[in-house]
């Protein structure tokens, strides 16, 4: 606590402000003893959501005292708290509280005008008739509101004048106003994330891969049906017409709660089923959705696993039950292509490239590892009836166009590529997914996977205390010889226990048996009959920098694919 005292006023004297004393002129004014938190006095605050340190008010009349604390022209100076108000993302109403105070000590000084260069939507609310008579040492507390209708774009300033002329104090203002677009997509529909990797390439097939992006960018490509003679209609119609170049409201259906208690007008803390498995960022966007006219649009101040605390209040009531999702912002494409019905009805396809997808949420914690990197041994779905495979080598072709032809590949092996299809049926499962999306970081990092094949044929059971492994003879110490990506094998078992090891080294032991060397003893005993294959374990990555999410039932079935390939590194 910090202590004021002082006396009644004769002509001079002497106030203590808790670090030191100050003379000065008093005509007839009483100082009485006051105990205010130090945290008050020290804190003016600069961020419209703490609002200014307000000490007694009687209506939206501000009377306080203030430290010095180091701050030679707070007393005898007009002041406005805060001194800069950015609002950001505006899908809603916001407020913040404002304070006009005046430090002078003994004379009254007038507060002119006020300028509002922001414009139509930016409204100071209990504002004193002006020109307005300031007190010593008291002031106007108020509060800015700002709405969803005005100028998309402000960046200006409030301008406060007094003494009509005398002084004005400017405080800067900024906020985007973002419209929301209200209706739920068609399932199915797409997400795509775009990642940008340099590939820096050896002549023997190695690669070094960096990637030039910080995060990756974010497409959501949707197909919407709206019925005509429907609020939704003409809502998207006027939409439609003036807003397709601006900033919008993108939630992310995908990631949705639901509320567990009701939600009150005004409410500043709303009771959710979960916020795991979602992105919810402090400082980002939070829907509370009714429908396409009842919802709010709130920043995010904190969050637990089962409350999100915002930072203004709901602007209208909801029942447990109603849907909650992360908001993100978004563009749409220059030119977005519709269907009319016979029936006046709508399809509408667009598409948004999210602008605030500026958050890593790279984790591989969900996932088995080996040799250091991330291990999928989920089988690959295969869509569309077959799996397409190609092989790829370099190579260098001796050609004069007159005699015989001569080829050799400066690669040691050739490369596999195959499309790879990951499948979530879970809110959870999807959420790990895209964290393991956003930790691949596109073509950069390299994965083992399984070919899930029968690749080496068993030729004798496998013993516990020995490194060899009996195949069929197929040719693998006259052609592969443990070169990567074939030198690692996924042993799975009838009772569905794997084993994983690398090949050292092999020999043909018979006309038709190989014997392969592997870095480990087996550890089980297995005859053949227990084995139900033997894959090989390839290290491979993706093969573009854009990963699909096919949202085929919402979140619950999830395909999420990109074409891959063998690495030789």
């Amino acid at each position: 606590m910090a202590t004021f005292a002082g006396s009644t006023a004769t002509d001079t004297g002497t106030v203590a402000y808790g670090l030191g004393t100050q003379s000065f002129e008093r005509e007839a004014i009483d100082v009485s003893v006051i105990e205010v938190p130090l945290d008050i006095l020290t804190d003016i605050g600069t961020n419209p959501a703490d609002g200014p340190p307000l000490n007694f008010v009687n209506g939206n009349v501000f009377t306080g005292v203030f430290m010095d604390q180091g701050q030679p022209d707070w007393f005898e100076n007009f002041h406005v708290i805060p001194r800069l108000f950015e609002f950001g993302n505006i899908l809603s109403t916001q407020t913040a509280p404002v304070l006009v105070f005046s430090g002078f000590r003994k004379e009254f000084r007038t507060w002119s005008a006020f300028v509002n260069n922001a414009g139509a939507g930016t409204t100071l609310l209990n504002i004193p008739a002006l020109p307005a008579t300031m007190n010593p040492l008291e002031g106007y507390s108020m509060t800015l509101e700002v709405t969803t209708n005005g100028n998309p774009s402000v960046d200006d300033d409030l301008a406060f004048i007094f003494d009509f002329g005398g002084t004005t104090i400017t405080v800067p203002i900024s906020l985007n106003r973002i419209v929301l677009f209200p209706v739920l997509p068609e399932i199915p529909y797409r997400e795509r994330l775009q990642f940008n990797t340099d590939m820096l390439f050896h002549e023997d097939g190695g690669e070094q891969r960096i990637s030039v992006r910080k995060n990756p960018r974010q497409i959501f490509e949707w197909n919407i049906r709206i019925d005509d003679g429907t609020f939704d209609r003409s809502r998207m119609d006027a939409l439609m017409f003036d807003w397709q170049g601006r900033t919008w409201g993108v939630p992310m259906w995908h990631e949705a709660t639901a509320l567990t208690a009701d939600a009150a007008i005004g409410a500043l803390t709303i009771s959710v089923v979960s916020t795991a498995d979602a992105d919810y960022r402090v400082g980002g966007l939070v829907m509370i959705y009714q429908d396409s006219q009842v919802f709010d649009v709130q920043t995010i101040a904190s969050v637990t696993s089962t409350t999100i605390t915002l930072t203004n209040a709901t602007l209208a009531a909801y029942s447990s039950g109603t849907l909650v999702s992360p908001l993100r912002t978004g563009n749409m494409r220059q030119r977005t292509s519709s269907s009319r019905f016979i029936s006046g009805d709508q399809s509408l396809d667009v598409e948004f490239r999210i602008l605030d997808n500026d958050a890593n949420l790279a984790d591989t914690a969900a996932f088995g590892t080996h040799n250091g990197k991330v291990l999928l041994d989920t089988c690959n779905i295969i869509r569309g009836g077959g799996l397409s495979e190609d092989l790829q080598r370099k190579l260098i072709v001796l050609d004069n166009q007159t005699g015989i032809t001569y080829q050799d590949s400066p690669w040691t092996a050739s490369r596999r590529g195959y499309p790879l299809t990951l499948r979530s049926n879970s809110k959870t499962e999807l959420w790990n997914l895209r964290k393991l999306m956003h930790a691949f970081r596109g073509r950069q990092v390299s994965f083992y996977v399984p070919t899930f094949l029968k690749d080496l044929l068993p030729d004798a059971d496998l013993v516990s205390a020995s490194q060899d492994l009996n195949i069929v003879n197929v040719g693998y110490t006259q052609f592969v010889n443990a070169k990567q990506p074939k030198n690692k094998i996924w042993v799975k078992f009838t009772d569905g226990t794997t084993i994983i090891r690398t090949i050292t080294s092999s020999v043909v032991t018979t006309a038709t048996r190989e014997t392969l060397t592997l870095d480990a003893v087996w550890g089980v005993d297995k005859t053949v009959a227990e084995i139900e294959k033997i894959s090989y374990l390839e290290e491979i990555r993706f093969d573009r920098d854009e990963i699909n999410f096919d949202y085929n039932l919402g979140e619950r079935q999830v395909h999420i694919s990109a074409p891959v390939i063998s690495v030789l590194d």
